[in-house]
Parts: structure tokens; sequence; C-alpha cells
């Protein structure tokens, strides 16, 4: 499994850190953050994957038609949306799917089995001012 993932090329190595993460995030302090389960601008999309390469003067993004065509090999991780115009602007979006499904679809993918990162779906933080969570 660890040469494989070594061995994975960058828009691979992209999408499995941000499955590790479980959330698909820009590569900059206060930068975009998309969540699995979600539908976002498709632009958006490879806008986050292009930033996670800035710095790297070792590798470097693909264009976006070669990104979309290598994620088009994970089927239903990442669906067609729908076209939308917001101020005379149109635009697609892309359908994301759960992180839990898009894990699956990953490894099936690429043939692997993953140690996954738990991920922390909505655990609400006991909250210290309300006195039933006091100890006596």
């Amino acid at each position: 499994t660890d040469q494989k993932l070594e061995a994975l090329d960058n828009v691979t190595e992209w999408l499995y850190n941000c499955l590790q993460n479980g959330e698909i995030r820009e590569n900059r302090v206060s930068g975009n953050v998309i969540q699995f389960g979600t539908e976002a601008p498709k632009a958006e999309i490879y806008d986050i994957y292009a930033s996670s390469l800035r710095g790297n003067k070792f590798e470097v993004p693909v264009k976006s038609a070669p990104f979309w065509k290598k994620l088009k090999m994970y089927g239903d991780l990442f669906a067609d949306g729908t076209q939308k115009c917001e101020a005379g602007h149109r635009y697609r979006t892309m359908k994301i799917n759960t992180a839990e499904a898009s894990r699956f679809i990953f490894e099936a993918t690429n043939q692997i089995k993953i140690e996954w990162a738990t991920l922390d779906m909505g655990a609400v933080e006991a909250d210290p001012f309300d006195p039933s969570n006091w100890e006596d």
C-alpha cells in the first residue's frame, strides 16, 4: 500500500489528502473549504487543487481538462451538477459524494486498502458554561 501511495500522480495524491482530511481545503490561511456531500463550482474545485501545488518547484498542477479527465475515473465521486448563472456569469457545478462513499470509491479504483483518519463529523463539544456538564 505504501508503495502505491508514494507512486500517485499529483491529482490522485491531492484527492487522497482531501479524503484523509475529510474536506477539500485551499492551501492558504483562511482559504476556501468545500465539504464532501455538497455541490460546488467546478472552477473552485480546480483552483483549490492548483493552490495545493503553489510554491512547489518540483511539481506543477495539470491543466483543468486533464485534471477533470483524471477525476472522471472515480465515477460518482465527482458527478456533473448543474449549470448556474449569477450576475450574468455562467458556471458549472459538480456534485461531490460523501466522504465515506468517496473513500470507498478511491480504494476500489486504486485497488488499495487505506487506513483512513477518523472523521469528526458533527461532534458537538460539551459546553463548559452549561451546568449539566459540570462535575460535582
